[in-house]
């Protein structure tokens, strides 16, 4: 289940609806060319705040730091689900990315 809340919600978030509006009468344009885009957010509090934290921890004392790539947030564990549970682990988890990292 996991797994395939993972995938969806990464299909989900990767896939982009853009549509042009665009009305035409002879050579004149009745409305601008607009790019409308529109984006499907599934995250919880939980993990919108676990790739915040991930994000804060991975680049912690580094103001240099490119911030890496969203993580996929994992599920929370019993009776840790609130939204400072997901910071928290984020943190954990971004520093212990960094310096595995450092270490290679």
């Amino acid at each position: 289940m996991k797994n395939l809340k993972s995938l969806l919600s990464v299909f989900i978030l990767s896939t982009v609806f853009s549509l042009t509006l665009t009305a035409q009468n002879g050579n004149q344009q009745l409305l601008p060319e607009e790019d409308v885009t529109v984006t499907y957010n599934l995250y919880t509090e939980y993990e919108k705040m676990y790739v915040i934290g991930y994000k804060d921890g991975y680049c912690y004392n580094d103001p240099d730091c490119i911030e890496p790539v969203d993580p996929i947030p994992p599920n929370p564990k019993p009776g840790l689900g609130t939204a400072r549970d997901g910071y928290v682990r984020g943190v954990k988890d971004g520093i212990k990315k960094r310096q595995s990292e450092d270490r290679q």
